[in-house]
């Protein structure tokens, strides 16, 4: 008879310690709530984990954030295609056609020319501002004569979209906060891990009075899937507790395990 040693993954970062769960979660199903006597718990401790992923994958990132980015990235080389344009015709000869038409864009370019190192909000702005200038009639020459008139339009079109993804990044912000309110994932963790330990707590016991094959299968099953992630915890610095289950039936404890996890030279 085995005891499933309690490994709440203490000193694993909030992302691993929600994958550590999830695939303790998938082991409970396949091994079925019934046959682990979890009944009542394994539903509560699935939807904590899922809730903590879900926050993880928030503090990640909005699913547009990728979308703001990129968008981002187009306007920028929008930009810094325009400024290279203007700056090379003005290496043309005083006197010259080439050079008359980058003097004209000259004030427009110096007024503008921190426009990317500012926070997207403002260079939105700045952009609108920046596009207004080369409307105007003698800068509007320079911009056809110098051929940048599809480069304009280009950024114009790729800043109303970087608008419009921020736009749509936060909604889906207000739309996280009225649903989660302040919950954060370093919090929900603590949920995650008091379910876990009534699990280990109650598997253990019926390991006890009621022990069976699957119910040892299971311990296997969850205590290779500990020793994996106490390796990645390991990684970071951390000793690797010992996991392995033993006879008796002590459940082990979080204190317990944080002194296997700091304990030089353990296994």
């Amino acid at each position: 008879m085995s005891t499933w040693k309690s490994y709440t993954g203490g000193k694993l970062s909030n992302g691993a310690h929600a994958a550590y769960h999830q695939e303790l979660v998938s082991l409970m199903e396949e091994s079925t709530a019934a046959t682990l006597h979890i009944d009542t718990l394994f539903p509560a401790y699935k939807e904590a984990v899922a809730l903590e992923l879900a926050l993880i994958k928030k503090i990640a990132g909005s699913r547009h954030t990728v979308t703001v980015e990129d968008a981002n990235a187009r306007c920028d080389s929008w930009l810094r295609a325009f400024f290279a344009v203007r700056k090379g015709f003005g290496q043309a000869p005083k006197g010259s056609e080439e050079r008359g038409h980058a003097d004209a864009l000259l004030a427009i370019a110096n007024s503008y020319s921190s426009i990317m190192k500012h926070e997207l909000s403002k260079q939105i702005t700045e952009t609108r501002g920046l596009l207004a200038a080369l409307e105007e009639a003698k800068a509007g020459e320079a911009v056809e004569a110098m051929g940048l008139t599809h480069l304009v339009s280009q950024l114009e079109q790729d800043t109303d979209a970087l608008e419009e993804a921020i736009r749509q990044r936060n909604r889906e912000d207000a739309a996280f906060a009225k649903q989660y309110g302040t919950l954060t994932a370093t919090a929900q963790r603590k949920e995650v891990d008091e379910l876990y330990q009534q699990i280990v707590t109650r598997v253990n016991a019926y390991n006890v009075v009621e022990p069976s094959e699957d119910i040892e299968a299971f311990i296997l099953d969850a205590t290779a899937t500990a020793n994996h992630f106490a390796n990645v915890a390991a990684q970071g610095g951390t000793s690797k507790p010992n996991l392995d289950p033993g006879p008796g039936t002590s459940t082990g404890s979080d204190e317990e395990e944080e002194e296997e996890e700091e304990r030089p030279g353990g296994l």
